[in-house]
């Protein structure tokens, strides 16, 4: 039973982040890559954009790829693109602490309302705008709570599933934990999910604090995988504006990992509930990571511009290119 009760949670997770996201998506995403476009030159200013913009589409995956696109088109610059990806870090985190709020009755009311302005935004509310939209994400909401109510009834049955009973062993682990929530996100390609489940087992008493920061450390390395991917697809600067987010991430991950301890002493202050001690770890340590990094946006996009134009005027590939060894050869 616990294997159906997590199978049905991770299946309606999913889907609700991706109804939620689509929803968000079609209510205000282009205004928001419009904005990031336009004003987001600045790498503060871009910081607030992705914060924004991640916050309101409950994905920093998509504020990423939306960055490594335009970093590409040349629309953003370097030092812009790496504020709104660290900005979208800390965006992200809002989903967290709404998740420490689930409910049931919150999951039903949302996806009913959800699913009613999606059954009639042609007649009934066809004179509504973004009805439709809005009713998606809506629904979006409703199965995201109801995912994680199922989530925590597989978590809390006292017959584990091998996953949560594996993640509950290697959590403690500093080093191992870490990676099995890289490995883990990476695998789903959603952070969200992964620290969903990761609030539903330290709920359950199966993961000590410790144990699940560690799991949420790995999963914000795990995180950067959409934005990796999409600048697979794109050219030299889309592959450097995905690469980055990487880098900062592991960085701020092998900074903060000999400090958990401390960490989780001073969330289990903030709260009684474990879930949301969990939520407050995950936008602590974003919020920190980002501000230690944000003053680097500057000096390291403009490096990486420099780079870049320089390989491109010479017309050299990377190291050892093609161009590279016909002028070792005319030498």
């Amino acid at each position: 039973m616990a294997a159906a009760w997590l199978v049905v949670g991770i299946g309606a997770f999913l889907v609700g982040i991706r109804s939620l996201t689509a929803g968000l998506e079609r209510l205000g995403g282009r205004a928001v890559r419009r904005s990031l476009g336009r004003y987001g030159q600045d790498p503060a200013l871009a910081w607030l954009l992705g914060a924004g913009a991640a916050a309101l589409l409950h994905s920093s995956g998509v504020v990423t790829v939306a960055v490594v696109s335009l970093v590409e088109a040349g629309a953003v610059g370097f030092p812009a693109a790496i504020g709104a990806v660290l900005g979208a870090n800390v965006g992200t985190t809002a989903t967290a602490q709404l998740m420490s709020f689930s409910t049931t009755t919150l999951g039903w009311l949302a996806a009913v309302a959800g699913g009613a302005l999606l059954a009639g935004h042609r007649s009934l509310f066809r004179r509504v705008p973004k009805a439709g939209a809005a009713g998606q994400a809506l629904l979006g909401v409703g199965l995201v709570f109801l995912g994680l109510e199922a989530l925590g009834g597989a978590c809390g049955s006292g017959i584990p599933a091998w996953l949560p009973g594996w993640l509950s062993q290697v959590a403690d682990r500093p080093v191992v934990g870490v990676l099995a929530g890289t490995v883990f996100t990476g695998l789903v390609q959603s952070s969200t999910l992964f620290i969903g489940l990761v609030m539903n087992l330290a709920a359950q008493g199966l993961l000590t604090l410790t144990g699940a920061i560690h799991l949420v450390l790995g999963g914000n390395i795990g995180s950067c995988l959409p934005g990796l991917l999409a600048g697979v697809a794109a050219g030299r600067a889309g592959r450097w504006a995905g690469l980055v987010n990487l880098v900062f991430n592991v960085a701020g991950a092998a900074a903060v990992l000999p400090f958990v301890p401390g960490l989780a002493n001073l969330v289990a202050a903030t709260s009684p509930s474990f879930a949301r001690q969990v939520a407050n770890a995950h936008a602590l340590f974003n919020l920190a990571t980002a501000a230690a990094a944000l003053p680097l946006a500057w000096p390291v996009g403009r490096w990486l511009e420099k780079g870049i134009a320089a390989k491109a005027a010479n017309g050299k590939r990377g190291p050892g290119g093609a161009a590279t060894r016909e002028a070792a050869g005319r030498r």
